[in-house]
């Protein structure tokens, strides 16, 4: 059975998402960024403004969902990009080899 037969997919039915979507994050590429506010519109709870014309990845966004997507497929100039490591919370200690 699927989807396209009528048949609908009750939610124990539904299939558990890949992996991969559980962990990753939204990023903004800030030299690529040209300040359209899409993104702020679409997933503001991703996104938020840098300075007066860029945005950039908010630090406590969540793990994309379907919000952070349709921002990166929205996107006019492709800055959002969508990547395996959580936005920074602040400055990064160095590490010792």
């Amino acid at each position: 059975m699927s989807p396209g037969d009528g048949h609908v997919i009750r939610s124990e039915e539904a299939p558990e998402p890949p992996a991969w979507q559980e962990t990753l994050w939204a990023r903004v590429e800030p030299g690529v960024c040209i300040g359209s506010g899409i993104c702020l519109a679409t997933a503001p709870r991703h996104f938020e403004p840098s300075g007066h014309t860029h945005s950039r990845t908010r630090s406590d966004a969540p793990v994309a969902d379907s919000a952070a997507r349709d921002a990166a497929d929205l996107c006019p100039v492709e800055a959002i990009r969508l990547v395996g490591t959580p936005p920074a919370t602040g400055p990064v200690a160095p590490t010792s080899l």
